[in-house]
């Protein structure tokens, strides 16, 4: 007797469905998997045979030839079991399996079925692969409560399949209440330096990349942080695939409408920051998707760390999407020399000239050339619990004027979009007035500014104009997002 049925599993990352098929036959009473099935496959075997005699289940004395579609992929996940003893079920023709049902879940002796690590992102890879109804274990519902548009059962045991046709505890898809991150830093404890806040409003609106530096001490990593409140809330999808990357990166449940925060270690090496597709390893990077990557003491990092990010930002950069939001915001903080104190006030400078120079060196200038704010960190940034007596900030009204400016750029690419309007042409007065164009020319002569830096200017300032309300890019907003481009 022939029969089927379904799980998925994750090579080199991408969503992959498996077809488990299996064939009775005349021969020696035996379990053969095939298909490329690693030893937590093969091990399986017994389990499934004291499973079924646990459901007083006698295994038909006949040879059992177990094979997992696609032939080509190793597979060694134990979430596979329930796939492999339903199929096992309906080739006895004990319970009828739908061409859109999809199973993931570990099974005990007893027929028990157990939670399953990386979950969440199981169900939606189901879900992408067309499956209309997923079984898990009962344990593992709570996690899936967020995934609409997909029926996702609870079983506590295989003998439940055996009953009532499937109708066993079934989890409602309703709509799920997505809450905001609690734990995340706020911009309201920050005080006492108005154009930093300034500069992380608009860095938040379009995504704008800022580079950070100023003294140890004075707030900068604290000014990393407190940028998350601002920051647009997800989207349903966003949170989806937020979620996705957190399961697969060790089943950290991270369900929350805050854009993720994650910082970049000094020790990470190239392979853990790239991820490695072959390994199923989720890169650092990754986990900033939609969120902020932020790296304190840049010039600390390993040049290796430094070409990567390089590259990967130039991927990001289009001309003919130059509004185009990018997939994560990236903050790098630093100080001016290796004492820290270089330029400053506070205390006199320790280093030598060959010493600063080697260590602004260490960043090169194509690395410097894909941020888009410069901000000097030079005033003292004091909390709510701290010393200073400044007025306090509306964090809630500033969230306000992100959210505005975005929707409004939002609406912006969507109608570049449609009018086909390339990088070339975004340089006419259809953007740009005459006198914008006359600034800019000027700056880029006069600052030598390359054609990145040009289309990275533009961004800025309209992102300012949409947070000053205005639909147009004026002369002030130019000159605004002029006085950001600064260098170490």
């Amino acid at each position: 007797m022939y029969a089927s049925s379904h799980s998925v599993i994750f090579y080199k990352l991408q969503d992959t469905k498996v077809t488990v098929q299996i064939l009775s036959q005349q021969g020696v009473p035996k379990i053969v998997i095939s298909g490329m099935a690693s030893k937590v496959i093969n091990e399986s075997k017994d389990r499934i045979v004291s499973c079924l005699k646990s459901l007083n289940i006698k295994p038909k004395s006949c040879r059992t030839v177990i094979n997992l579609m696609p032939t080509d992929i190793i597979k060694k996940d134990n979430h596979l079991e329930l796939a492999l003893i339903t199929a096992i079920l309906a080739s006895y023709e004990l319970i009828t399996i739908n061409h859109d049902d999809c199973f993931i879940g570990a099974i005990g002796l007893k027929g028990e079925v157990q939670p399953v690590s990386k979950v969440l992102a199981l169900v939606l890879a189901a879900k992408k692969c067309g499956c209309k109804r997923v079984f898990v274990s009962f344990s593992d519902l709570e996690k899936l409560r967020i995934i609409n548009e997909i029926k996702v059962v609870g079983l506590k045991n295989v003998s439940q399949l055996l009953s009532n046709n499937f109708k066993c505890q079934q989890h409602k898809a309703a709509q799920y209440s997505i809450k905001p991150d609690n734990k995340m830093l706020s911009v309201e404890r920050i005080s006492g330096n108005k154009a930093a806040i300034r500069a992380l409003q608009i860095a938040a609106v379009g995504y704008h990349h800022i580079f950070l530096i100023g003294p140890p001490g004075y707030g900068k990593t604290l000014l990393a942080h407190s940028l998350q409140s601002l920051l647009p809330p997800l989207s349903y999808d966003q949170v989806l695939k937020v979620a996705k990357i957190y399961s697969l990166a060790g089943d950290r449940d991270r369900v929350s409408s805050t854009p993720p925060f994650h910082q970049i270690e000094l020790n990470t090496s190239p392979s853990a920051f790239l991820g490695n597709r072959e390994r199923e390893i989720v890169g650092e990077a990754q986990l900033a998707d939609g969120g902020i990557l932020f790296l304190d003491e840049l010039n600390r990092f390993s040049g290796d760390i430094l070409e990567i990010l390089t590259r990967k930002l130039d991927t990001n950069f289009t001309q003919e999407l130059m509004f185009e939001i990018p997939p994560f915001l990236l903050i790098a903080a630093t100080n001016p020399c290796p004492c820290g104190f270089y330029g400053t006030d506070i205390r006199t400078c320790s280093c030598s000239l060959w010493q600063r120079q080697r260590y602004q060196q260490k960043i090169s200038g194509a690395l410097l050339d894909r941020f888009d704010l410069f901000l000097n960190v030079d005033q003292s940034i004091m909390t709510d619990s701290g010393f200073t007596t400044s007025e306090k900030i509306n964090v809630d009204s500033l969230s306000e004027q992100v959210l505005t400016a975005r929707q409004l750029l939002q609406q912006k690419i969507q109608d570049i979009k449609k009018a086909n309007i390339t990088g070339l042409k975004l340089m006419d007065d259809r953007l740009l007035s005459n006198k914008c164009m006359k600034i800019l020319n000027k700056a880029k002569n006069n600052l030598k500014l390359s054609n990145r830096v040009i289309f990275k200017t533009i961004r800025v300032a309209q992102s300012i104009a949409f947070l000053d309300g205005e639909s147009e890019i004026l002369e002030q907003h130019l000159l605004e997002a002029l006085s950001y481009r600064r260098k170490i």
